[in-house]
């Protein structure tokens, strides 16, 4: 009797244990292109993974084409270092074309406004007040080159200056012969240094003689006045301030490309 108590004391002091839940199997994963073992055994056998080598990063670079309809070529897969350079080398060439275009546009603007200011001032001359002005500045005009002529030098460079001129015009007559067109690059070169010399040598003159001031200011005057009485014509006010609008818009952009040149020839420096 007493066994049976204890029998049935430890039956009540031990707990059952509750078990763990199984885990579901985890069905591995399989590559689309895995091969499968052959021969006896194949359905339970372990499968291989065939794995890709990784991809470098890559940007496909496309030109933009035509005609092709989505603007594509078969343009090479290049690295993004690759890319940069060559945008940066596209933009820079694309900045330089701008700037270049844009130069050429203003300048045959320019000329454009400078004939038709040029067909309103010969009309205007037959007004008596664009006349006497025209009158008064072209006296001025004279006496102010004879007294320059007077200038110690300045005879001589302006006869070498005019026959300077005369040889480019022969030059220039033989069209794209490379002789003539090199020939013609020195002579401008040439002109340009003695127009430079004679304004060097009169602006010496000029400090040196009473006359010469004296008559580079009347001449000044003269043209001053001339320009009042144009302005007073009607479409010329217009045309004239177009065309200072264009000079100052040209100038500018001489000097943003010869900015641009000389940052491009430090970097290669």
């Amino acid at each position: 009797m007493c066994a049976v108590f204890v029998l049935a004391g430890c039956s009540k002091s031990e707990r059952p244990v509750k078990p763990a839940p199984a885990m579901p199997a985890v069905k591995p994963q399989v590559a689309s292109n895995a091969v499968p073992e052959k021969g006896a055994g194949a359905a339970s056998a372990k499968k291989e993974f065939i794995t890709a080598p990784a991809k470098p990063v890559t940007r496909e670079v496309y030109a933009k084409t035509y005609p092709f309809p989505d603007g594509k070529t078969n343009a090479p897969v290049v690295s993004p270092e690759e890319s940069m350079r060559a945008a940066k080398e596209r933009g820079r060439a694309t900045a330089w074309r701008l700037m270049g275009e844009a130069i050429v546009h203003t300048q045959q603007e320019m000329d454009k406004v400078g004939e038709q200011m040029a067909v309103v001032e010969n009309a205007a001359r037959t007004n008596d007040q664009v006349m006497a002005a025209w009158a008064v500045m072209g006296a001025k005009r004279a006496a102010y080159d004879a007294e320059r002529g007077k200038i110690q030098g300045m005879a001589d460079l302006y006869k070498a200056r005019e026959a300077a001129k005369v040889r480019l015009q022969e030059f220039n007559s033989k069209g794209n012969d490379q002789g003539a067109v090199a020939a013609a690059t020195e002579l401008k070169a040439e002109i340009r240094r003695l127009g430079k010399a004679m304004v060097e040598l009169e602006l010496k003159g000029r400090a040196e003689s009473i006359s010469v001031k004296q008559a580079v200011d009347d001449w000044r005057a003269s043209e001053s006045g001339y320009q009042t009485s144009l302005m007073a014509v009607p479409g010329f006010g217009e045309l004239a301030k177009k065309h200072q609008e264009l000079s100052v818009q040209y100038a500018s952009l001489v000097k943003r490309q010869s900015d641009f040149t000389k940052k491009e020839d430090r970097k290669h420096e």
